[in-house]
């Protein structure tokens, strides 16, 4: 996929593990920086999630940290999700790096490009049973407590409340 960042994957399509392995992955997406102060940081957490990753001999996915390309962001993490294993045991963990928004109404992780709301995120989720975990440590990031959970999966956001 255009623009996105796989590490410690396998040849074949895109990053999927080899028939038997059960690799947790961990996709890391860092969002619209805004201004440079902020877009450091975003940087440099994304690069400490990342080491952890590897620490943890996870299969890594970025989305956000290339150069832009003609695959906007929204659907390189869309794309991302829908050729993830859907089942296993091996834990599966997104995470969003960045700012969101809340209008009162709809929750959304800002992207670089068209942003993604947590009900887009809950449905591009829905089909995953396996372990997973969504670390969303945007502004605004609570109302993606309640649209995203379930069984299985752990939740953890920034804030209290989408304002």
């Amino acid at each position: 996929m255009a623009g996105c960042l796989v590490y410690g994957a396998t040849a074949g399509a895109r990053g999927s593990a080899s028939a038997g392995e059960e690799k947790p992955t961990v996709m890391i997406v860092v969002g619209a920086a805004g201004e440079a102060q902020y877009g450091e940081a975003f940087v440099k957490w994304a690069d400490q999630w990342k080491s952890a990753a590897k620490q943890a001999k996870a299969r890594i996915i970025e989305i956000g940290r290339d150069e832009p390309s003609e695959v906007e962001d929204r659907e390189q993490l869309r794309l991302s999700l829908e050729t993830e294993p859907r089942s296993g045991n091996n834990e599966f963990w997104l995470v969003l790096i960045g700012h969101g928004t809340f209008d009162g109404e709809v929750a959304k992780f800002n992207l670089r490009g068209p942003d993604v709301s947590a009900a887009e995120l809950a449905e591009w989720l829905e089909p995953v049973s396996r372990p997973t975990a969504v670390v969303n440590v945007s502004s605004s990031s609570a109302p993606f407590l309640n649209r995203l959970s379930r069984d299985g999966r752990v939740i953890v956001t920034a804030t209290r409340s989408g304002y």
